[in-house]
């Protein structure tokens, strides 16, 4: 079993993969599923073999993941205007 996610606005779910592995967890690229046009900010989430607890967690621990590279953004957009 699957849950499928899309990402917010911004963010790449190839590009974040490194740090979410980095912090524990894993996913699926949602990209190549796609027949027509890819959309680069969903992913697969396989839960299968977590038990509810370690489900908790991971959702938990890549909820921090997406906000840490969200915060990123914003602070880079934010660096980015006052440069200007």
């Amino acid at each position: 079993m699957f849950f499928w996610l899309r990402l917010p606005p911004g963010l790449d779910a190839t590009a974040l993969l490194p740090r979410a592995i980095a912090a524990g967890v894993a996913y699926v690229p949602g990209a190549p599923f796609h027949a027509g046009e890819a959309d680069p900010r969903t992913l697969r989430l396989s839960f299968v073999t977590l038990t509810p607890a370690q489900l908790h967690t991971a959702i938990a621990t890549l909820g921090r993941v997406v906000h840490e590279a969200l915060a990123e953004q914003a602070g880079s957009a934010l660096s980015l205007r006052r440069a200007a």
